[in-house]
């Protein structure tokens, strides 16, 4: 996924940089998401949508 400056970047800064990282905090607590350091963070699991 784009790293958290591409992601303040892609919203014109109107998302703080600590809304961000909680986001992504956030993911990783769901297991949706796994940052590896050096490398970034990547999707590992894509939640199934209910009706």
């Amino acid at each position: 996924m784009p790293s958290r400056h591409e992601l303040e970047q892609e919203t014109g800064g109107t998302v703080s940089r600590r809304t961000i990282k909680s986001a992504i905090e956030a993911l990783q607590a769901e297991g949706s998401v796994q940052g590896v350091q050096g490398k970034g963070v990547f999707v590992i699991a894509v939640p199934a949508h209910t009706s």
